[in-house]
């Protein structure tokens, strides 16, 4: 069976919250520390995927979301003003 990335969304969605949410995390680490590897992530399709992954450790999830949000406003906020 070949891997379309189709086919990897659909096992994705289907696999438990718990992993999804460490996913996000791992990707989120990727993206902060500029690795090349997270060139297709944004933390905003990062925060999508936690808020998904609905459980019923929503306080530790939404702390993570509001390090998200923090870490896009320094983003904001750091970028080169044109």
């Amino acid at each position: 069976t070949a891997f379309t990335s189709d086919r990897v969304q659909q096992v994705f969605n289907r696999s438990s919250e718990d992993f999804r949410f460490t996913v996000a995390v791992a990707a989120f680490a990727e993206v902060l520390r500029g690795s090349k590897d997270a060139r297709t992530w944004s933390l905003n399709s990062i925060a999508n995927i936690v808020k998904e992954a609905n459980s019923s450790r929503m306080e530790e999830r939404q702390e993570f979301l509001a390090l998200i949000d923090r870490a896009q406003k320094l983003k904001t906020h750091l970028a080169p003003q044109q």
